[in-house]
Parts: C-alpha cells; structure tokens; sequence
C-alpha cells in the first residue's frame, strides 16, 4: 500500500522571519507597557479610593462623638452666681463641662461625674483632652462645687490627637458659634453664656501623590439651652 503525501501547509515548520520579529516585538512592548500603566493607575486609584473612605469614616465618627458630648453640654457656676455650659469659646478652641453619661432623674440614687472637655485645632490636627470630678451629682439632691483634679487645664502636654499626624492625613478646621436665634457670634466669644449652638467644620486631606480635600460641617445645639 502506497503511502499519500502530507499536504505541504500541515508540513510547514518555518517560524517567524526576522522582519516579522522587529514587527512584532515593539507592538507586544507598547500593548506590554499599556497594560501596566492601566493596572499601576487602577491600584493608585484604589488605594486613594480606600484612604479617602478610611478618612471620612474616621472624621465622620470625631464628629459624631464631638457633636454628642456638645448636645449634652452642662452648666456649671464657675463662681458667680451663673451656671454656664461654655468656659471658652474660640475660633480654633473650646473648652466646656459635659456629664459621663446622660443623667436621669427616676431615682434619688442617680448620679454621673462632670467632665471638662477641650477640643483644639492645630494647623494639621484636632486635638481633644478631659479630665473627670472626683465628686458625683445626685440628681434629685444636686452637688454643691464640683471638685476636678489640681493643675492648668487644658494641660499644654495632655493633648491626645483626635484627627491629623502622626496617624492621619493633616486636617483643618475651626469652630462657629450662634445664639438662640440663629446669628452667628463674633470669635472669641466674650460673653459665653449666649451661646446656644456650635458648629465644627472640618477639611481633611486625603494624602496620596494626588490628594484632594473634603470639608465636613455640623452643628450641635446645647440642650440645656433649648426651651420645653
């Protein structure tokens, strides 16, 4: 039996020519190079889309917990007959008593301790401190004078940073204060007690090689400066 020929196009075993090759090498670096610049673009913008929606999260919270612990703002007679929530007022600054809880008046045996609250703004950061009575208030039978723990307060070296370096981004920020009708008080404010509401804005930085700023307001109003 006489063996058939193999067609000749399945015998062909030529590769590619050099002309070919110079062809096709820089074609296969361009697509090459391409391909790592959209895949390099896709994880920066990622990562930036990941540190942008950490940080909001994060000013989102200090917000949260600043606007909380403001609400609850309570006055104290720091002496003169005129219980006030505020001590100071500032554009980058304020300092004010808040209880460490939410009083309730259902028993005699109810109480919380005051604290004193500071809240800063540094060009990078927001920084907070507090310190904590040693006496606690009845709320059916009231406290006389409250009694805080010796020293300057706010301390210049108990700051603990709330938002900013060396765990964040840089920040910026300040504080705006309005009366009972909504007209907004010049900074510092001199006359406290007429503060019935304060505002925080805040613009943070999202870092990176190419950041970008969101600013993030809200207003809290002083309960006890709110009429029943």
């Amino acid at each position: 039996m006489t063996a058939r020929p193999t067609p000749r196009f399945l015998r062909e075993e030529r590769g590619l020519t050099l002309v070919e090759l110079l062809v096709a090498m820089p074609m296969l670096t361009v697509l090459l190079g391409g391909l790592v610049l959209a895949l390099t673009t896709l994880d920066r913008w990622n990562a930036q889309t990941r540190e942008r929606t950490a940080q909001q999260t994060a000013v989102r919270a200090a917000i949260d917990s600043f606007v909380s612990e403001v609400r609850a703002a309570y006055p104290v007679d720091p002496g003169d007959g005129l219980a006030q929530p505020i001590v100071t007022a500032t554009a980058s600054a304020l300092t004010f008593y808040t209880p460490d809880r939410t009083p309730t008046s259902a028993d005699g045996t109810s109480s919380f301790h005051l604290r004193e609250v500071a809240y800063q703004f540094t060009p990078t950061q927001l920084r907070r401190q507090s310190v904590t009575s040693s006496n606690a208030y009845q709320v059916l039978t009231g406290t006389t004078t409250w009694s805080f723990p010796g020293g300057v307060f706010p301390s210049p070296t108990a700051w603990v940073t709330v938002l900013g370096p060396p765990d964040g981004a840089p920040v910026s920020g300040s504080f705006s204060y309005f009366d009972a009708s909504g007209s907004e008080l010049a900074t510092p404010v001199t006359n406290v007690a007429a503060i019935a509401s304060i505002r925080i804005t805040i613009s943070a930085s999202s870092g990176g090689s190419q950041p970008s700023t969101t600013t993030f307001q809200d207003t809290a109003t002083i309960r006890e400066t709110q009429s029943t």
